[in-house]
């Protein structure tokens, strides 16, 4: 294989076109490089991919959210020399500030904001009090009196005051706050480049296990948890990307049925932790998931009725790992809903085409009856 095709190949891992490099690795007859194209994912990291700008979004907030994604690669929330909330005071807060002075002066959200920097609320008290405080704004806008009663107006259509009109503006004001939350969840989640604890290179260490949203048996013991049972004398090699629950070996040396079968079903997993983080509590409506063609409202009922939001990344972790586990495929999924609908079995049956019998054996399952309770009632 000459150089210039090992290039090109190269290039197109980068552009995450691995079809084209297989095709070029195979005329080239080199058969031993086509399994690592296949094993190649993308990176999992907060700034992997620009922050979702929100449609309807304010253009000057727009556009500083969007400079922003494209500088923050060497910002973090840990880091001393490059703090992000100093990147954010410096792109972002203005855009916000404008975008302000341009509401209504009895426009609600402008009250609620105006000399509100969102660099200092976050400094202060940190990004997930910095979303927590975006969605009182909003509720408190749109449980305001006046806005309901100029939505009840007549056509409900609300009249534009002077020069403004306020059903654009609610939903303009509405779009922009989406999109800040969205920035102040992937804020959270940003790493430094490099990270040391003490002496320990803990860049390697992930927040979370590869394969659910429990803690990596590294991170447990640096957080302060008990050395494992199974190993008395601290000599086994804890993980820094598995739970306890999924590392490939146990500490005895034999390996773990756990990890064989949820590494097995790795890419299914982190399908559905896409399509939960956008069917969240945080998302307006369930549109933006259909406009990318992953719209489930089993998914954005299950969403709101537990109260997910894009900050628990644990949470959103676990819940697809469950329903991975438990094999809960499209047609279980619209039984669930049917179920909790109150339908009967005979009914569900003859409304996705299928025996009443085979219903019937799906909703005794326990998987399916455990994701079934959760979906209910939200526990």
């Amino acid at each position: 294989m000459s150089i210039s095709a090992v290039d090109t190949v190269i290039y197109l891992l980068t552009c995450d076109r691995a079809t084209v490099a297989k095709e070029i690795l195979f005329k080239s007859r080199c058969y031993y490089l086509i399994d690592m194209v296949d094993r190649k994912k993308p990176l999992n990291r907060p700034d992997a991919d620009p922050i979702q700008i929100y449609r309807g979004c304010n253009s000057r907030v727009a556009s500083a959210v969007n400079m922003f994604s494209r500088q923050w690669a060497r910002y973090s929330v840990r880091s001393r020399r490059y703090p992000i909330y100093v990147l954010l005071a410096d792109i972002v807060d203005g855009a916000w500030r404008d975008y302000i002075a341009t509401l209504p002066v009895a426009y609600l959200g402008r009250v609620l904001c105006e000399g509100q920097l969102l660099s200092i609320i976050a400094e202060r008290n940190g990004f997930p009090f910095f979303d927590d405080l975006f969605a009182c704004v909003v509720n408190s806008t749109e449980g305001d009196r006046k806005l309901n009663d100029w939505i009840r107006s007549r056509d409900g259509v609300l009249p534009p005051v002077g020069e403004f009109n306020l059903e654009q503006i609610h939903h303009e004001f509405r779009a922009t706050v989406s999109t800040l939350r969205e920035l102040a969840s992937r804020c959270e989640g940003k790493e430094p480049k490099k990270i040391r604890v003490g002496r320990l290179n803990a860049r390697r260490l992930k927040p979370y296990c590869e394969l659910c949203g429990e803690a990596t048996e590294l991170g447990m013991i640096l957080k302060g948890a008990t050395w494992p049972l199974q190993d008395p004398n601290k000599k086994a090699s804890l993980s820094a990307r598995y739970c306890s629950s999924h590392r490939p070996k146990h500490h005895d040396g034999t390996w773990n049925p756990s990890y064989q079968r949820a590494r097995r079903s790795k890419e299914k997993f982190e399908w559905e932790i896409f399509k939960i983080k956008h069917h969240t509590s945080n998302v307006p409506d369930i549109s933006l998931a259909k406009g990318k063609g992953i719209g489930d409202p089993f998914l954005w009922n299950l969403a709101h009725q537990l109260d997910i939001v894009l900050f628990e990344s644990d949470r959103i972790r676990n819940v697809a790992r469950q329903l991975v586990d438990a094999r809960i495929s499209i047609r279980k999924r619209q039984a669930i809903m049917l179920l909790t609908a109150g339908i009967s079995q005979s009914e569900i049956a003859r409304r996705l085409g299928v025996s009443r019998q085979a219903i019937s054996k799906i909703a005794s399952s326990e998987p399916f009856q455990r994701i079934s309770m959760m979906y209910r009632f939200g526990n």
